[in-house]
């Protein structure tokens, strides 16, 4: 019987490659420039978008930062009078902060007993987990000023 021949290295490193190199890129395929990603999807530097795995043009970019009047529209602010002072602040912080729908109605003791939760600690609030913030903290202290001075 004649002896097995070793397998050379380089086979072997051909075997693990996700993309061959000979091909050209198809919808579906590993992406050369984006690792861990696919190709003919929108990626943050793209000038195009995909749909489906086609590109589709528009007139801005994908992930352009600018701002257009749906956005602006749905950024509304508010403002209060508290001891004297003008307070400018986003409407339904809170409600987006703690995953509750605009309608819902916070209770003054719900508000103080989350107001207590320290910074970096998660807690369960209507079935959803919420990592507090500070941010959160200071809205919630807003929200039981603004309570406080209706009464």
């Amino acid at each position: 019987m004649p002896p097995k021949k070793k397998q050379s290295k380089l086979k072997q490193s051909r075997s693990t490659t996700k993309r061959p190199k000979t091909s050209s890129s198809k919808k579906g395929m590993a992406s050369k420039t984006h690792k861990g990603d696919k190709d003919y999807t929108t990626k943050r530097g793209d000038k195009d978008f995909h749909r489906k795995g086609h590109d589709v043009k528009k007139k801005r970019k994908p992930f352009s930062n600018k701002e257009t009047k749906a956005t602006r529209a749905k950024i509304s602010k508010g403002t209060a009078v508290l001891d004297g002072e003008k307070i400018t602040f986003r409407k339904g912080g809170l409600h987006r902060s703690l995953k509750v729908p605009s309608s819902y109605k916070f209770k003054r003791s719900e508000l103080e007993r989350i107001n207590r939760i320290p910074d970096g600690t998660s807690f369960k609030f209507h079935d959803d987990t919420i990592k507090m913030t500070p941010r959160i903290h200071k809205q919630l202290t807003l929200g039981l000023n603004l309570m406080k001075r209706k009464k």
